[in-house]
């Protein structure tokens, strides 16, 4: 009996769904290490728990993910970029963020329209949509783990607009290491430069961070 081949009955859809789960749960042992990325899955009504007592409704036992290895990765890009990583719009935060970065959602469901589906027993429709967001997820990552992903967030939203903001984009800037250095070898090599020549060594990076932070305030 396929899955997304045909439309099920309420007992073939419940036997279709403990044997998914019970393969869920076979992968989760066999990979306790894992990390295990997802999309604002930590409550009793989306996530982690829900599968958990949705297995155990059906007398199954679900091996347990610890805590740890739980990774939310709406959660990470919010403390990184601040809420405003991307406007939630008619499509959600994760299509969205993926469509900003050139990621096609096609057959992409929102909520709203995966319970449709789901009503309407399209079943093969909402296999497309979870399969859909699952590569959108692993886009995002992918390009954040690259440090090219696009977010709608503004400078000031995610370094404030006082000076702590300042300081803490200065901090996180490449370039603060090799000013660090600057810094501590500047009485070495002070001594094997004119002054007017070390001071200009000096200060070519922290320009090349002015410029930098004038650039992003004003795009």
């Amino acid at each position: 009996m396929g899955f997304i081949d045909q439309n099920l009955n309420e007992h073939e859809l419940d036997i279709a769904e403990k044997d998914l789960l019970s393969k869920f749960y076979k992968y989760v042992r066999a990979n306790k290490s894992c990390k295990w990325v997802h999309w604002k899955m930590k409550d009793l009504t989306y996530g982690f728990q829900v599968l958990e007592l949705r297995f155990k409704s059906m007398k199954g036992k679900p091996a347990r993910i610890q805590h740890e290895c739980k990774y939310d990765l709406s959660e990470i890009l919010k403390q990184v970029y601040s809420n405003n990583y991307e406007n939630n719009g008619d499509i959600g935060k994760l299509l969205a963020l993926a469509k900003r970065n050139g990621f096609k959602p096609v057959r992409a469901l929102t909520g709203s329209q995966e319970a449709e589906a789901f009503n309407r027993k399209e079943y093969q429709l909402l296999h497309h949509s979870t399969q859909k967001k699952v590569e959108g997820l692993a886009f995002i990552l992918q390009e954040a783990a690259r440090d090219n992903l696009k977010v709608a967030a503004r400078f000031y939203h995610v370094y404030g607009n006082n000076f702590s903001g300042f300081v803490r984009l200065v901090m996180e800037h490449p370039t603060y290491s090799i000013l660090s250095m600057i810094a501590t070898l500047y009485p070495f090599y002070s001594s094997f430069f004119p002054s007017k020549q070390a001071i200009i060594m000096g200060i070519t990076p922290i320009l090349g961070i002015i410029k930098e932070l004038y650039g992003s305030m004003t795009t």
